[in-house]
């Protein structure tokens, strides 16, 4: 159901049909999916998303900003997700890749000790985006480690690997 989900938010003016999630608007479901998604496919994480819940655990807005949208937590490893309706480069660049930038070197600074690296997941990745989160961002200057991928790709890996750790 979550897969099934997620894929409807691929699709531009996908509306879910589910009686809850349909109430819930598409960015901040785009969190609460990806946080459930994460959390029943990496079951060993400690998932931590930022949005912000009611009552029932439902997400009422998106995460606040100077954060990651999900934090998951693994041994030595801290991998941000950060996830998007976006699918214009610019946007994605400037829109979101500049602020993962910011979260990997602020938990880097943060948790000296610990492999901090960013999943972005937009619908749609645009070429440039590609080119910016794995040639720029990886070179010598930033040596960060961004991967970038589209819903659908998200959800493969997911399945495929049960793992988002990212590795040089």
């Amino acid at each position: 159901k979550i897969k099934k989900e997620l894929l409807v938010l691929k699709e531009r003016n996908g509306r879910s049909q589910d009686p809850v999630l349909k109430l819930i608007d598409r960015p901040e479901r785009l969190e609460f999916l990806s946080s459930l998604a994460v959390r029943f496919k990496c079951p060993e994480y400690e998932v931590l998303p930022n949005y912000v819940a009611d009552d029932q655990g439902l997400p009422t807005s998106t995460a606040a900003g100077g954060q990651a949208d999900i934090e998951c937590n693994l041994n030595n490893d801290k991998v941000l997700l950060e996830v998007t309706l976006k699918t214009d480069a610019t946007r994605q660049i400037e829109g979101e890749l500049v602020k993962i930038r910011d979260h990997i070197n602020q938990k880097k600074s943060a948790n000296p000790d610990k492999n901090v690296s960013s999943y972005f997941v937009a619908p749609t990745i645009h070429e440039r985006t590609i080119h910016v989160a794995h040639e720029l961002y990886r070179d010598s200057t930033y040596n960060l480690l961004i991967e970038a991928a589209s819903i659908k790709k998200f959800i493969e890996k997911l399945e495929n690997e049960n793992n988002l750790i990212i590795r040089n």
